[in-house]
């Protein structure tokens, strides 16, 4: 096994390693994925969507502030 794949090997194995970890993130996405509109997005584009959703709920919640 050459050093380039096995320096490949152990980037994917961390990242898959840190996306079995549960976090707020994660659980934006799993929460995504169970409305059948966002069903057929790939991880990629629910990441970008949760990111945006997360924004907006931010900013909502400073507005409300009084």
């Amino acid at each position: 096994m050459s050093a380039r794949k096995l320096v490949a090997d152990k980037i994917l194995w961390e990242t898959l390693e840190r996306w079995k970890r549960s976090s707020p993130e994660l659980d934006r996405i799993k929460f995504l994925k169970t409305v059948a509109f966002f069903n057929e997005l790939s991880d990629r584009q629910l990441k970008t969507v949760s990111s945006i959703w997360l924004q907006l709920k931010c900013a909502a919640e400073i507005t409300q502030r009084p």
